[in-house]
Order: structure tokens, then sequence, then C-alpha cells
């Protein structure tokens, strides 16, 4: 029997894309990946060529002229024939490209996105827009349920809908995360620590973070040594937030890593954290650092602004929620896991069980059962 040939479509390819891809691979599909760009600031450390790899456009992502990459994309899928085109994002050109050559083919599009709701601000005339557009797709590849009540408030139906977009290579960190752990102590990282991965930001809310861990730092009992903060991460904030860490007398406290380029170096600084803590104070459509550290083995403190949160932290078992705009509320978290250091082993093993939920594997499966579905349904009628 014939493969079903799938092309993917994405900005850039990182280790992410490459489990998905070969998740979809190994289900028996033909893959053929096309990369709109041939880089993206934001994702300098995304830099694979996977096989069967079209370049659409040979620049960066800023770069990208959106009609000379709807008509590219559109010859690239003539030119290739697939039974399914995984485009990412309703706003690409690209995906336009997918959905007028599924429409002229017979070919499905499965749509797979992270949008919510309220994660910016919605005018109602590009709402009806973006509505009547989506009935032109077949399926919808999300994270999980917020990501579905968007869709559905455009007008989605729920069974041209699956879950499992939002997944990292559970398997490759956990295995790197092992060896690294097999090592024995790193001593390049304190003893005992916080962790933040993000990008220094207004949206990730460090500077709440950091009022946060003065407060916990302060109840802490005065013979008790509290636990190191290190973020890892760059962005415009990072003056503002080295003023507000000197300000504060937090200087032997809290560790600025920077951006750190070599995943392997991140693997580390999940393994021997204590804590992962994203503390997003705006809507964030999912947070894969926390897949990240889950995989790891590492506890986590999530805001309730994060997309992730309802789906990855089950209160008490691999860590809490808390609200991003409260930090005495993220100090109270913070202080709990100082206090009750003795069970983090056991949470950081239910963080490993979490998140198999949100594997490659599942999302090919994902993808497999819903093209059916769409398939089925479209022969039906």
């Amino acid at each position: 029997m014939q493969k079903i040939r799938i092309v993917f479509i994405s900005s850039v390819y990182g280790p992410y894309h490459i489990a998905r891809v070969n998740a979809l691979q190994n289900l028996d599909f033909e893959v053929i990946c096309f990369g709109y760009c041939a880089s993206h600031k934001d994702y300098p450390f995304f830099s694979s060529r996977p096989a069967n790899y079209e370049l659409i456009n040979d620049c960066e992502f800023s770069r990208v002229n959106p009609w000379r990459s709807f008509w590219r994309t559109l010859r690239l899928l003539w030119r290739h024939r697939p039974n399914l085109v995984l485009p990412c994002g309703y706003e690409r050109a690209e995906t336009l490209a997918a959905v007028v050559y599924s429409k002229l083919s017979g070919a499905k599009t499965i749509l797979t996105l992270d949008n919510q709701r309220d994660d910016r601000e919605r005018k109602v005339i590009v709402e009806k827009v973006k509505a009547l557009y989506l009935k032109f797709i077949d399926g919808f590849c999300v994270g999980g349920k917020t990501h579905l009540d968007y869709l559905k408030v455009l007008g989605v139906p729920e069974w041209k809908v699956s879950f499992g977009w939002t997944c990292v290579d559970n398997a490759d960190i956990a295995a790197i995360s092992s060896q690294i752990r097999a090592s024995g102590r790193c001593t390049t990282l304190p003893e005992s620590y916080f962790l933040c991965v993000a990008r220094l930001s207004k949206r990730k809310n460090i500077l709440r973070l950091i009022d946060a861990y003065q407060i916990y730092k302060v109840s802490l009992p005065a013979e008790t040594r509290p636990w190191k903060l290190i973020i890892c991460g760059d962005g415009e904030l990072r003056e503002e937030i080295i003023h507000r860490i000197f300000s504060m007398n937090l200087s032997g406290d809290i560790l600025l890593s920077g951006h750190i380029h070599d995943f392997r170096e991140v693997i580390k600084h999940y393994t021997f954290a204590k804590t992962l803590i994203l503390p997003s104070s705006q809507s964030e459509p999912w947070g894969a650092v926390v897949n990240e550290a889950m995989a790891a083995k590492t506890p986590v403190l999530v805001s309730k602004q994060c997309g992730c949160s309802g789906h990855l932290v089950e209160e008490g078992k691999n860590g809490f929620t808390f609200d991003g705009n409260s930090a005495p509320e993220l100090a109270e978290r913070m202080l709990w896991m100082h206090n009750n250091e003795h069970l983090l082993g056991v949470m950081g093993e239910e963080s490993w069980q979490i998140v198999q939920r949100y594997s490659p594997e599942n999302f090919a499966r994902s993808i497999k059962f819903l093209f059916c579905s769409i398939k089925g349904i479209a022969e039906a009628l």
C-alpha cells in the first residue's frame, strides 16, 4: 500500500520539530519538510535540516515576502503532491497556499496552532474574517483545552480538533538528563536553586519573580540558607532586571546565565534544579520549557496564565499553579517547595509520568486518527 505523503511546514526546525517528524515517519507516513525561512532571530538555535527538506525562502524570517512565499509554497506543493499538509499558524501565507492546494487537489490540511482567545487584543471584524477562513481548513491539531475553546468560539466543530501539538522530545531529554545525573553533581551550579528559563520580556514577568524571590527569602528562618535563583534567557528587559536585582541587594542570590545555546547545558540546569518556575503574567499559549523540565524529572511552579498549566500541573503531585500577577502567592509556593524538599524526588517522577501524555508519538497518532476521520467523513458525503 502506498504511504500517505505529508508536507510539514514550519519556519525553522529544531529538536521539537524533528521529534514530531520522526514520530510521523515511524507511523509509516512519508514526510517532506518545508521551511519558509533560512533563519529566525528569535530561534537562533533552531538550525536543523531534516531529510526531504525544501527551503521556500532563503532569507531571515523578517524578510520573507508573503506573496512570494505563497506562490513558492503552492508550486512546491504541486511538485510533491502530498495527501496531507500540516502548516503552522492561520495567519501565514504558506498556510493559505496549503488551503488552496488542498481544495484544488483533494488533499487535506490540518492546521497546527496554540492560539488562545485572550493572548492578544481581538477585533470583531478580524475574528469574523478568521472564522470564515477557518471553515476551509479540514482539521486542527492543538495543545490543550484553551486552544480548543478559542476554535469553538470561531465556529470550529469539536470533531475537527485533535490534541498533541505542544510536545517536546521527552525520550531524548530524559536520556540526556539520566547521563548527566549519573556523572555526578555539577560543580558549576549551586547546590540548591530554583530555575527559570524564559526570554527577558514583559510577558515572562521576570521582575515579579524577583519580587517573589525576595518575599520567599525574608520568610525563611534566620538560620536557613535560601536556595539560589538561576534565570536562563536574554531579552529587552535585561538591564532593568539587573538594576532590580542590585537595588534589592540580591546579586549574591540571583544568577543571570544569559541565553544558553547548547541544549545539553539547558538540560543540565533542569536536571539539578529543585524546581522550575514559569511566572508569565500575560496569556501565554503554552510554555514548552515546562515540558522540557518535566521530561528531566523536575517539579514545576507554573502561572495560571500559561496554557500548559491546566494540563501539565497536577496540584501537589508534580508542582503547583499560581496567579502570575501575585508575587506573594508565588513566594508561598516557593516556600512550600523549600520546606518540603524531601518530596521533590517523588514530584519529579510524577512530572515524568504526566508529560508522557504529551509526546511526539501521541502527536503522530493524533494526526493519523484525525486525518483518517476527516477523510472518511469527506468520502461519505
